[in-house]
């Protein structure tokens, strides 16, 4: 999932408002929670971003083998992700 800042901004800001409104939540500060809304979603973002870097690798290093499969790369890629995010316990 790619966000940019300002998008990562309006959700946080959103959850926040939604959970005031329901009276779930009560805060001193939106700006502080929002904020660390912000930093938890963007540390999701990167670790995914590590885990699709370190599919790529294991691809590139099968790539002559699957040239002569029948399995695309996009193909394999998922079957990679899944296998290395249920193995770290990574939710997808």
């Amino acid at each position: 999932m790619r966000l940019r800042r300002v998008q990562m901004e309006q959700i946080a800001a959103r959850i926040v408002r939604e959970l005031e409104a329901g009276r779930l939540v009560r805060t001193e500060s939106g700006e502080e929670i929002t904020a660390e809304l912000v930093r938890i979603l963007q540390e999701n973002i990167d670790a995914e971003e590590a885990l699709d870097g370190e599919v790529h690798e294991i691809l590139r290093t099968h790539s002559e083998e699957m040239a002569s499969g029948e399995i695309q790369y996009h193909e394999m890629f998922r079957m990679i992700k899944k296998k290395l995010a249920k193995e770290k316990k990574f939710p997808l």
